[in-house]
This record gives C-alpha cells, sequence and structure tokens, in this order.
C-alpha cells in the first residue's frame, strides 16, 4: 500500500515538474506543501524559501495583500478561487500571473487543502491595455470630431438667414457666400478627417501645409466663432501686424486652434465681456493669443485641462 503510494506521488511529481504551468498543492491549514519545478525556475524561490507560506514573497508587495486575503478567504469556505497579481522573476522584473485552484476532498468529505496552477498572463495583459488604449483614442477622436464638427454649422446657419433677409443687396450676399464656402470646406475637412479610420489607431492628426496670408486665417477663425460671440453679446477686438504676415501652416488646423480658443472664451464667462485676438511677430515666429475678461482657469485645474 505504503509503495503504491509513493508510486502515485511519484507520478504526480513527475508530471507537475513537467506541465506547461505551476503546479501547488496546499494542506487544510493553508500551508503549501508542493510547488512545481517550474515555480522554483521561474521566482527562483527554493523549496526552504517558498513553501508553507513563503510564496506570498514572489507576489508584489502591493498585490500582497489583496492575494493573502483571497486565499485566506478561499480556504476558510473551501471554495475555488481565481485571481491575478504581479508575481517576481528570479530576474528581478515582475509579470502578471493568473492563480487558480480547486479544493481537493477526501472519500468521506474531508477537506484537505487545494490544487492550483499559476500561469504568465503577461502577454494577454498587454494586449488588454493596447485594446483600451485603442478604445481611449477612439472616444477622444470621435469626442474632438464631433466638437470641431458644431463649430462651422453655427457660421453656416447664420449665413442663410443673412441670405434670406439680405432680398437684392448683392454686396451681402457675395460677402455672406464666401463665408459659407470657407465653412463648408473647414467640414469637408474634418468630415474626411471621420473617414480616415486609421487616426484612430495612430491618434494623430495630419498637416497639410501651405503658404497663406496669416489674416485669412484668422477671418475663417472669426466667422466659426462670430455668432457665438454675438450671442452673448461680447466684444471683440482684433489685433493683427500692419503688413501681410505670409506663413507656412495648415490654415484649417490653425483656424480650428484658433476658432476653439474664441469659442471657450465666450462660452466660459459672463455676458458683455470682452476678448482680444493678438497676433505678433517675434522673429522669424508670428505668436496668436486670445486673452478674456472671465475669471480664468483655476490654477489646480491646469494640467488636468
Amino acid at each position: 500500500s505504503e509503495l503504491v503510494l509513493r508510486e502515485s506521488e511519484e507520478r504526480f511529481r513527475n508530471m507537475a515538474d513537467h506541465a506547461p504551468v505551476m503546479i501547488w498543492v496546499t494542506e487544510s491549514d493553508g500551508c503549501c506543501s508542493f510547488l512545481g519545478k517550474s515555480w522554483y525556475e521561474f521566482t527562483g524561490q527554493t523549496a526552504e524559501s517558498g513553501l508553507g507560506f513563503g510564496w506570498i514573497d514572489a507576489v508584489h508587495p502591493e498585490d500582497r495583500p489583496a492575494a493573502r486575503e483571497i486565499f485566506i478567504s478561499a480556504n476558510a469556505r473551501q471554495q475555488g478561487f481565481r485571481m491575478e497579481y504581479r508575481l517576481r522573476s528570479k530576474e528581478g522584473t515582475y509579470h502578471w500571473a493568473l492563480d487558480a485552484a480547486v479544493p481537493r476532498f477526501a472519500a468521506d468529505g474531508q477537506f484537505l487543502g487545494f490544487i492550483g496552477s499559476v500561469i504568465d498572463i503577461t502577454d494577454r495583459k498587454h494586449s488588454e491595455e493596447a485594446l483600451r488604449e485603442a478604445d481611449r483614442r477612439k472616444d477622444e477622436f470621435i469626442a474632438v470630431l464631433a466638437h470641431e464638427l458644431r463649430n462651422p454649422l453655427a457660421p453656416i446657419r447664420t449665413g442663410l438667414e443673412l441670405m434670406r433677409l439680405a432680398n437684392d443687396d448683392l454686396a451681402l450676399q457675395e460677402e455672406v457666400r464666401g463665408t459659407m464656402e470657407r465653412q463648408v470646406h473647414q467640414m469637408v475637412r474634418l468630415i474626411d478627417d471621420l473617414l480616415d479610420v486609421s487616426r484612430i489607431t495612430r491618434g494623430t492628426i495630419e498637416l497639410r501645409k501651405c503658404r497663406i496670408e496669416l489674416s485669412s486665417v484668422v477671418e475663417s477663425a472669426v466667422e466659426t466663432a462670430r455668432p457665438l460671440i454675438d450671442e452673448w453679446r461680447h466684444k471683440l477686438i482684433v489685433s493683427l501686424p500692419q503688413e501681410p504676415i505670409i506663413i507656412e501652416a495648415d490654415p484649417t488646423r490653425l483656424s480650428q486652434a484658433i476658432s476653439n480658443l474664441l469659442n471657450n472664451a465666450a462660452k466660459y464667462m459672463k455676458r458683455e465681456g470682452q476678448i482680444e485676438l493678438k497676433a505678433t511677430r517675434d522673429g522669424k515666429e508670428i505668436v496668436i493669443s486670445v486673452k478674456d475678461s472671465g475669471i480664468g482657469i483655476p490654477g489646480d485645474m491646469l494640467d488636468t485641462i
């Protein structure tokens, strides 16, 4: 009988030592009585340091309290469990591991402890993180586009109303038509962005630079923001260098940036405020700033924003 038992234990140890996962066994009091060869090879622990409750020392210090609580609770309930934690390798690096166990019972129903396995799930964790990041980028991409698509709609809507009231005023109709054309061009560019699905995963935007006069970009941005500025009865002061300024930039992106600043200034201060849009030459660069008479952003929110 003892020989049969020893042979059975030897077969189990041989199987556990060559399994593609780290096998472990505990007794009814929770003490670990067996750790497979792969556990020692992975963690660098020895039987002296790993058996009993020593295995917990290989778990990341931040994960130990939760791992200990899950194990002790499952042992008291005599029920299986699954948990994830970071496991230290013999090189000193931490890998994500999945630890799963089922209870062992004798023929008479007596609880004998657990048999469990630990597998390295670091690659899976990285894949999950990549998927979460892709999902975050998608949400951010759609939120930005939804915000940007609304901006050109206001001047287009205003332009349609002005054309309805213009009657035979050809000069006004021509002015309004020019505004609407510029805003429609802006929307077409944004819709092109929406169709460029690859941008979601790249998390980038494409710049189409060309030589353009600064005042035309500012004019487009002001046209986009003007309906909101007028709605809140703000005063807008635009200050540009007297001489023509030729820049190399993406006119659509630059106009978006300026109009967003103007819209934010208009939305987040009390009615009848003042907004100043200013462009100054600084060597070979142009500095564009938007200043408003609102209370500003709290200092502790600047990093978050």
